[in-house]
């Protein structure tokens, strides 16, 4: 059964709907009143008692949800806040964290440096290790006092160190022997001759066996470095010391000079061999192509002669020319009309040969071109080397 009012299911003995509350309609079946029926049976009140009660579950049923979107700024809120909070205190637990460690940076420092003031022994390790710690204490205000007590022991101690190294470094190693001079010497040996000298003429540079040179020089070359290698490595260590720890500019000046003439004496070495194996031989190259170009230019203004007294010298008819060049090899590359040097228009033909000798190649050119007056005929004879 539905309400007639607001359509709700209804019971079957319903008398009101529960949701709207409007009366049900009392259905007769012709002859007897239903409500007289129920009124006589004794069951209005319970129909009035279940009709609450079913009002009552209805309304329960039909609440509503709570809505908790106007809630939602409120809870943005308080995260946001409760974030904050977190933060702040990692950062504070951080800044204490920091301060602890940097207080017992500096007490670890501040006890290195005492300690280190107190050591009897320098050597290259000690000097290494107080520069970092020196380096590092600078960080630290708090240091200042006694960093600056500790360097004055620093400074002296090591340059006393550095002249006991540089003078017994002198005392291990014969300067004399790995001059400039000495090294220049003995290059200009192996040589053969004073390889500064420009004037050397074109025929001592075409003597050279440079390939012979080369290996010689490079054997020489060698040996030189082998000699000076442990000079080197052993300058490079007392070098670099002077160069990082506190040193007296005396001993630092002759560290550098000595440093300086034995790496100039790898670079004689290689200066050299440029200047053997690259000017000379490139000078001795040019000169060896100068001559074949003159060679050249003697066998084109032979060939040329040749060809002009084959041809040209003997009173030959055109056609006969024509005839001896063909057997010569000569082919014809093009005819066609031109003026002639007598002002008439003739047809000029062209004729080329390629030939080799004496390991070079050329390209000879020939043009004949009949003139106005009957058998004669004007001629040019070209070579050019290819």
């Amino acid at each position: 059964m539905y309400c007639q009012n607001c359509g709700a299911e209804l019971p079957s003995e319903s008398l009101y709907c529960f949701k709207c509350g409007e009366k049900i309609p009392v259905e007769y079946d012709g002859e007897t009143n239903l409500v007289d029926e129920i009124i006589s049976s004794g069951n209005v009140v319970h129909d009035y008692n279940k009709y609450h009660e079913d009002l009552k579950i209805f309304q329960s049923s039909q609440r509503k949800p709570i809505d908790l979107s106007s809630k939602i700024p409120l809870i943005i809120l308080i995260l946001v806040v409760g974030l904050i909070i977190t933060l702040i205190v990692n950062v504070k637990i951080n800044e204490i964290k920091l301060h602890r460690e940097e207080k017992e940076k500096i007490e670890t420092l501040s006890n290195n440096l005492y300690e280190l003031m107190e050591s009897s022994t320098v050597d290259e390790e000690y000097l290494k290790y107080a520069k970092e710690i020196i380096d590092e204490s600078e960080k630290y205000e708090e240091l200042d006092e006694i960093r600056t007590s500790f360097y004055a022991i620093y400074k002296s101690e090591s340059q006393r160190y550095l002249r006991d190294i540089w003078h017994e470094w002198e005392s291990e190693n014969d300067l004399g022997s790995i001059s400039l001079e000495s090294v220049t010497s003995e290059l200009r040996l192996a040589i053969g001759f004073d390889y500064n000298n420009d004037d050397i003429s074109d025929a001592q540079l075409l003597a050279i066996n440079f390939t012979s040179l080369h290996s010689t020089f490079d054997d020489v070359a060698e040996n030189l470095r082998n000699e000076l290698q442990p000079y080197q490595d052993s300058i490079n260590i007392v070098y670099e010391s002077a160069n990082t720890y506190p040193c007296d500019n005396d001993i630092k000046n002759e560290i550098d000079d000595t440093w300086q003439i034995i790496n100039e004496s790898y670079n004689k070495i290689n200066s050299v061999q440029n200047r053997v194996f690259i000017t000379l031989s490139d000078r001795a190259n040019n000169i060896r192509l100068h001559q074949q170009q003159q060679r050249a230019n003697e066998i084109i203004a032979r060939l040329k002669n040749n060809y002009e007294n084959r041809y040209f010298k003997h009173g030959y008819y055109q056609f006969e020319i024509e005839q001896k060049m063909s057997r010569d090899g000569f082919m014809q590359i093009a005819s066609y009309f031109a003026e002639a040097p007598d002002g008439s228009t003739q047809v000029k033909q062209e004729f080329e040969k390629l030939l080799e000798q004496d390991g070079f190649y050329f390209r000879i050119w020939i043009s004949l071109q009949p003139s106005y007056g009957l058998g004669s005929y004007y001629y040019n004879v070209r070579v050019t080397e290819q």
